[in-house]
């Protein structure tokens, strides 16, 4: 997973607060896949911001 840090980083949180909430708001797809997740995650983590948000989520099937 690679993200920008418009993702994870606001003025009224630290950014590692925003990381933490990004890997357990992703943890959940482990199990089930991550089809939908980038979405999801972004509007979990910086629904309201609309500047430097970019995620890419890279999932290897067997």
């Amino acid at each position: 997973m690679l993200f920008t840090d418009g993702l994870v980083e606001a003025s009224d949180r630290d950014i590692a607060e925003g990381i933490d909430r990004l890997t357990g708001e992703a943890d959940r797809y482990v199990s089930t896949g991550f089809e939908g997740a980038a979405w999801h995650l972004i509007e979990a983590c910086a629904k309201d911001v609309n500047d430097d948000r970019a995620l890419l989520l890279l999932s290897r099937r067997h």
